[in-house]
């Protein structure tokens, strides 16, 4: 009888956390873009885009949550960690090598409200230059992003690609395996909209980053 009393105890606690953070996110979309820097005056200088310089590169995601409430109050969703993968062609060390690209964005909270969200990830100029094989450039028709959501705990509440196509899909799939043979890996370079010149543009029209945790 104990035994059965258990089974029936895990297999409830299994469905019931397996609904807690399933369909949170009902669909969304990744584009990738340029975007040449905002123009800012500091100590009577100006800080301007640098000829050939194709700008940042923008990964703009939209995503649509779903409805959802307790009574009359809308849901929140805690801890919500956004991670995003950029692969592109580039020169490493006078040889041509495949780079792929990561960054974090930690959401305090987001609400269930039936709306579409927007949230971003960033990529400084300098870092496009750094790889680009020829100029200062690389064609977004060689790149490729994959971003995914997930909780505190590391359940994946959606993941979305930068094109609909099987190939893209199925290449990020391949990480960790004969893919990443000899590919860079540059962590933490895909930058949080509030360590952008986009911090304060717009704000009201993105969910609540986290800051750093004090060190």
């Amino acid at each position: 009888m104990k035994s059965i009393f258990l089974v029936l105890f895990f297999l409830i606690t299994f469905v019931v956390n397996a609904q807690s953070s399933a369909n949170w996110f009902k669909s969304g979309s990744v584009k990738l873009v340029y975007r040449p820097s905002p123009l800012f005056y500091v100590f009577n200088q100006s800080t301007t885009n640098k000829p050939g310089s194709p700008g940042w590169l923008m990964v703009k995601v939209k995503y649509t949550a779903s409805s959802k409430k307790k009574g009359n109050k809308v849901m929140w969703l805690d801890d919500i960690i956004m991670e995003t993968e950029v692969i592109v062609p580039g020169s490493y060390q006078s040889k041509n090598v495949t780079v792929l690209l990561k960054g974090k964005t930690n959401f305090w909270s987001i609400p269930m409200d039936g709306k579409t969200h927007q949230a971003l990830g960033c990529i400084p100029p300098q870092v496009i230059a750094r790889f680009a094989r020829k100029g200062n450039k690389i064609a977004l028709s060689k790149i490729i992003a994959r971003v995914t959501f997930y909780t505190a705990g590391r359940k994946i509440l959606m993941r979305l690609y930068s094109s609909s196509g099987s190939r893209v899909r199925n290449y990020f799939n391949k990480l960790g395996g004969a893919v990443s043979t000899g590919m860079v890996t540059v962590e933490d370079i895909v930058m949080p909209r509030t360590k952008t010149p986009w911090v304060a543009i717009n704000y009201e029209l993105f969910d609540v980053i986290k800051p750093d945790p004090q060190k």
